[in-house]
């Protein structure tokens, strides 16, 4: 099992600090499984969001559908080996500081290719996902994609069973979790200006008692949830 992750809390701290043939508790997958659609898919990764779609590209080649996967990331030292990249899908790669063949972002890249595909699984920052709204508006292909573009959102979660509300966002449906609804919802069903960065706690969660040991200290990673045994 590879666990692919950013060091940004403590949760993530204390799994760094892990060492090969130590134990940890894992619950999962959480949340809703996806299917892979017919016809072109473009795949978007932003850094680390390679992660959950590796194995919808993998499962896309194997359906045998015509799929591209675009990375995005900071500088070539962050290249993923070739073992972590689904073989026989097209890879594009785009490094922020110029390091590589295309300098840009994930969507910078992604955008000529956006009249070529059918469906788009995206998975990064909030940010991405704002810009992705915006760069699809602007392309005038709103109508095509509606209920086409899935994206996976990273939130703080607390129980990862839709229990606690702690990943709660707002959706024109309503208020749905991350772990039990999610991960991926439809780009245009989030409403992006209401939604809490992930370092961030809802006010529900917020009330919420701090943990009081070790073992409810969890950190949550493509849909799974890791905590020490």
């Amino acid at each position: 099992i590879h666990v692919l992750f950013d060091v940004v809390g403590r949760g993530t701290a204390w799994l760094a600090g892990r060492k090969e043939g130590e134990e940890i508790d894992l619950m999962g997958p959480l949340g809703r499984p996806e299917e892979i659609p017919k016809g072109r898919i473009l795949f978007i990764a932003g850094g680390i969001g390679l992660a959950p779609l590796l194995f919808l590209a993998e499962e896309a080649k194997e359906k045998g559908r015509d799929a591209l996967l675009v990375i995005g990331i900071k500088g070539k030292e962050e290249i993923f080996p070739d073992f972590l990249l689904p073989g026989g899908v097209r890879v594009l790669w785009a490094a922020e500081d110029g390091s590589l063949d295309f300098r840009g972002t994930a969507l910078d890249l992604s955008r000529p290719h956006l009249r070529w595909a059918d469906f788009i699984f995206a998975c990064g920052p909030s940010g991405m996902y704002k810009a992705l709204l915006e760069l699809v508006r602007a392309e005038g292909l709103e109508g095509k994609f509606r209920g086409k573009i899935r994206v996976f959102l990273e939130q703080v979660m607390g129980c990862g069973v839709g229990a606690c509300l702690g990943c709660s966002i707002p959706t024109i449906g309503g208020m749905k979790t991350v772990c039990r609804d999610g991960p991926a919802f439809d780009l245009f069903e989030v409403k992006w200006e209401e939604v809490p960065p992930p370092s961030s706690l809802s006010s529900l969660s917020r009330r919420a008692p701090p943990p009081t040991s070790r073992n409810d200290e969890r950190s949550h990673a493509g849909g799974f949830s890791l905590s020490p045994p």
